[in-house]
């Protein structure tokens, strides 16, 4: 059967805190077993916010979701570990604006990667690659505007390696409307996992990731 891949927002309050970690990490260890995922965060305008692309099923864009639907399965498991999260689905046709990135670096977890901020930046994209069946693998693309530091230095700062010849295909990729996991790109991730990049889950929880509605539904902004 084929799942189509939907976009959500990822609806998180400024004060969640993830209740049990553990169990937040078997529960996505266990889903990326069967299904891989796609986290994106955006900063635009010196302000942020998730998105995830999941597996789901025909019913997701009417919100009626069926039985054994991957996205709905990992909608209980974010609202069981974070309560007052949700996911919010992204309006048809689902997508996300471009933003006028210009440096583009695609990324491999070394042995000491670990989830940094996009604060540098008033403009940057963060897509992050979950796949996993034995093991969870990790690749990741942040595209970030002609201002402030240079992404390379800031990704090997915090232990990530940069794939050579990311600036030939890196562009392409950073431009997809709606980014979805790449089980190519990546190399195993060597500890927890945080799903999303910057400080969440696995970081500092209640990071401005839930932005404001208003910007969260506007098309010239975000979607």
């Amino acid at each position: 059967m084929i799942h189509p891949w939907i976009l959500w927002r990822l609806e998180v309050p400024a004060e969640a805190c993830v209740l049990d970690r553990d169990a937040w990490q078997a529960a996505v260890r266990l889903h990326l077993r069967y299904s891989a995922v796609a986290a994106m965060t955006l900063r635009v305008r010196g302000r942020e916010q998730a998105y995830v692309t999941l597996e789901g099923c025909e019913g997701c864009l009417r919100q009626a979701c069926r039985p054994g639907c991957r996205s709905a399965l990992f909608r209980r498991v974010l609202t069981r570990s974070l309560p007052g999260s949700d996911l919010g689905l992204v309006a048809a046709p689902q997508g996300l604006a471009t933003r006028p990135t210009e440096r583009v670096v695609v990324l491999w977890p070394g042995r000491t990667a670990r989830p940094f901020e996009l604060t540098r930046w008033d403009e940057a994209r963060l897509i992050v690659s979950w796949t996993g069946s034995r093991q969870v693998r990790v690749g990741a693309l942040l595209a970030v505007e002609d201002d402030g530091p240079d992404p390379t230095e800031v990704a090997r700062a915090a232990g990530w390696l940069v794939l050579p010849g990311s600036g030939l295909f890196g562009p392409r990729l950073a431009r997809q409307p709606k980014p979805t996991p790449r089980r190519w790109l990546g190399a195993r991730w060597p500890g927890a996992v945080p799903l999303l990049l910057t400080p969440w889950v696995g970081g500092q929880p209640g990071s401005a990731l839930a932005g404001d509605a208003d910007l969260a539904a506007s098309p010239q902004v975000w979607e």
